[in-house]
């Protein structure tokens, strides 16, 4: 309950920009690493592999609190929606004057429709689940709205074989307050 006001409360601060970012350099793999760390035993027990693919060499301009929630947001998504034994992966590459980061993981029960609602506020592709106190669809949404607050973007995709990814671009610019 306390998370999800708390998720809730930053998304009011996101829309009414009573947030403020302050930026800084970053190593992308270095921060993929430190936010998956809370979720390697859950993978481990569900027989999940997790590959970060981002070179160490990548870096961006952006707010390492904020990012971190991000990136705490997909892989705990990504690690509760992989199926078992499945996989989850991490890849970035430069795009113009920014850095797309990927989030990848197999299992995805989702059809592309039902993808294109996963950043709605309270949205859930199966309202029956058991966990509906755990996972009550405001993480992904938290996710859209920071990356729009860094001036980036977010958008998600179910490929063939099931494989649903979120694609992040953050802007390797300085944030205006």
């Amino acid at each position: 309950m306390q998370t999800m006001v708390n998720n809730l409360l930053m998304l009011a601060r996101l829309d009414a920009r009573q947030i403020s970012f302050h930026t800084e350099q970053i190593r992308l793999a270095e921060l993929v690493n430190s936010c998956w760390r809370p979720f390697s035993d859950e993978a481990l027990e569900r027989q999940i592999t997790f590959d970060n693919r981002i070179d160490p060499g990548t870096t961006c301009e952006s707010d390492r609190q904020n990012l971190s929630i991000v990136l705490s947001n997909v892989l705990d998504n990504a690690v509760e929606y992989a199926n078992e034994g499945g996989q989850i992966w991490t890849t970035a590459r430069r795009k113009d004057n920014s850095v797309q980061v990927s989030v990848f993981n197999t299992g995805c029960q989702l059809n592309a429709e039902q993808a294109s609602h996963v950043f709605d506020c309270f949205w859930r592709g199966d309202s029956s689940r058991k966990d509906a106190g755990v996972h009550c669809g405001l993480g992904l949404a938290l996710v859209e709205k920071i990356i729009q607050g860094l001036g980036g973007s977010a958008s998600a995709e179910v490929q063939p074989g099931g494989i649903f990814t979120v694609r992040l671009i953050i802007p390797n610019v300085q944030v205006k307050e």
